[in-house]
């Protein structure tokens, strides 16, 4: 674990390095060697930074993965009709649910009730384009 840490705090501070030579922050005209120094003297002032930005990795990756499943969603919601969610949201409001996905939209939100309907109207306008 310390190796993966070490290693992607390098990679980001010469990322970061060779970002800032390239940017007119340093203007050396054209001189490689002196913009290929500047990189270098800009990742090693930055890999302490970077290096406990990845000391919790295993955080980062829940980071990430909640971030893929909500683009994800995102995705998955421009692809349904906006009328299968005002049909969902009115079976709410009318208290004529599908017992089924109730019962699963309150497992999915963990025993959230604002959630319950937040997850219940995705899974029942999804149910809906599916059927139509």
């Amino acid at each position: 674990m310390n190796i993966l840490r070490i290693i992607l705090s390098a990679g980001c501070s010469l990322f970061f390095g060779l970002i800032l030579s390239e940017v007119t922050v340093f203007d050396f005209t054209g001189s490689v060697a002196a913009a290929s120094f500047s990189m270098i003297i800009v990742a090693v002032i930055s890999y302490p930074g970077f290096y406990r930005i990845f000391k919790n990795v295993p955080t980062i990756k829940k980071l990430l993965s909640s971030a893929v499943s909500y683009s994800k969603d995102v995705s998955e919601g421009m692809k349904i009709a906006p009328e299968f969610y005002a049909v969902a949201e009115q079976e709410i409001l009318d208290n004529e649910v599908d017992k089924g996905l109730w019962a699963k939209a309150l497992v999915n939100a963990k025993g959230n009730e604002d959630l319950r309907k937040v997850k219940y109207i995705k899974l029942r306008a999804k149910q809906l384009q599916k059927e139509s």
